[in-house]
């Protein structure tokens, strides 16, 4: 996971400043904002195009070569997905228990009859924050598939790795036999030259 050292470090001068019995709207607001300012600003159209490029080849029949080429790729493609789907994550689930926490003393406050009277007071209120939740779980929902699908093509790389180590086995084994068969064949022929005869042959 990335740490967000400037979220720690605004969450730890707000734990210093005097508690109070209860906290108004505006107190909350205030608690909100200086969360919020800590998220780092994500380049997410800029990590869509860099999504984009993460592409791997599978052939139906790969090379020893291409083999190690796609794992090395998909590694490195996967890493990075992990470095994008921690900033992803980290915006959104502040994002989510900020906007909870507002909407909950919102439902509080409101003199609503009820819960989605409520909650349309609190969206009509926190607009914003709403869609700007609404982007951040977009995101994350589009880096998980990016993440899936890379997933996807490691095992089946992975597969085909396993296929032609047996592939490799099975040839192996095949030229021992040969090779056997050969020896045999040499023994029995030189024999044969020096009138050796296997009455078994005749």
């Amino acid at each position: 996971m990335i740490l967000n050292s400037d979220f720690d470090e605004a969450l730890e001068e707000l734990n210093s400043q005097p508690t109070k019995q209860a906290y108004s709207t505006d107190d909350l607001e205030k608690i909100a904002n200086s969360i919020l300012s800590t998220i780092p600003k994500l380049d997410r159209n800029g990590y869509r195009r860099e999504m984009l490029k993460m592409q791997v080849k599978v052939s139906e029949n790969p090379t020893t070569f291409e083999l190690n080429e796609g794992l090395a790729r998909v590694q490195g493609y996967k890493d990075r997905l992990a470095e994008i789907f921690n900033l992803a994550n980290n915006e959104y689930r502040l994002r989510k228990r900020t906007l909870e926490m507002l909407f909950d003393a919102q439902s509080v406050l409101s003199k609503a009859s009820n819960t989605e009277k409520r909650r349309g007071e609190a969206t009509l209120k926190y607009p914003l924050l709403v869609l700007n939740l609404e982007a951040a779980e977009i995101f994350v929902d589009e880096v998980e598939q990016i993440m899936g699908n890379m997933k996807s093509t490691s095992e089946i790389i992975s597969r085909q790795v396993s296929v032609c180590q047996i592939q490799l086995q099975i040839g192996d084994v095949r030229k021992n036999n040969q090779s056997e068969a050969q020896e045999i064949s040499y023994a029995s022929d030189k024999a044969k030259k020096r009138g050796e005869i296997n009455w078994n042959e005749v």
